[in-house]
């Protein structure tokens, strides 16, 4: 097509006003490379046509290429498409049949937005995650494939430090009986109730002799006067 013969369609759109030919003329010198003719064609039938809204985004189209913008017009277009909640309704519903979840997603937004609605994207979001855990089986939890086992977990506590009456239980139980007495003595030496040192003295003397130790005299004469005061303590509590 040459250039006459869309400058006669242009001729002829701007004689009939109250006609959509405009649109036709406009889309053909878009695609002539003509982005100013088409502009100017889509102002002129847009200002008799005030509510066409292909129109309206053609134009927007039209004038994004030539890098332009009408705020008003492209504001005006958009009131327009949101008076149509159930076009949107019916898009988001036949796209997800299709298989367009996108569009899907986008025009059921608008179909929210154009019945006056407060789009709150938490409860968007959380019916969407139950939507799909309802469609598919929540698997157990998995262990990790680099797992420590039993014998690894007791070698990493031997290795901690940590010093507890738990502690020195499990040195004992693997043979560490030194590791385990000097833990029994630390716990000793800051054991804050008479109770609790009577309990301490009695598992370090049940270590000693589990590994074979003679009984430590010095520290017997100190467990035994330990044990008298204890008493003492005890029955002076009782009378007061």
């Amino acid at each position: 097509m040459n250039t006459e013969t869309l400058a006669l369609f242009e001729e002829l759109a701007a004689q009939d006003p109250g006609s959509s030919i405009f649109l036709h003329v406009a889309r053909l010198f878009r695609a002539h490379g003509d982005a100013a003719r088409a502009a100017a064609v889509l102002r002129r039938g847009l200002s008799t046509h005030p509510g066409h809204i292909e129109a309206g985004l053609l134009l927007a189209d039209t004038l994004a290429e030539l890098g332009e913008s009408d705020g008003d017009m492209v504001h005006e277009t958009g009131e327009r498409l949101l008076r149509f909640p159930r076009f949107w309704q019916a898009l988001s519903q036949t796209s997800a049949e299709r298989g367009a979840v996108d569009l899907a997603v986008v025009a059921g937004l608008m179909a929210l937005l154009a019945q006056g609605e407060k789009v709150q994207w938490g409860q968007i979001l959380l019916h969407g995650v139950r939507e799909s855990l309802a469609a598919v089986e929540v698997s157990a939890s998995r262990e990790p494939e680099t797992d420590l086992d039993a014998d690894e977990v007791t070698q990493f506590c031997l290795n901690a430090s940590i010093r507890t009456k738990t502690m020195a239980k499990l040195f004992s139980m693997h043979g560490e009986h030194e590791q385990a007495l000097a833990i029994y003595e630390e716990l000793l030496a800051k054991a804050q109730s008479p109770e609790e040192r009577n309990e301490l003295q009695q598992l370090r003397d049940a270590e000693r002799h589990q590994a074979g130790l003679e009984p430590d005299r010095q520290s017997q004469m100190f467990s035994l006067l330990d044990q008298l005061a204890t008493r003492l303590e005890t029955r002076t509590m009782a009378r007061s």
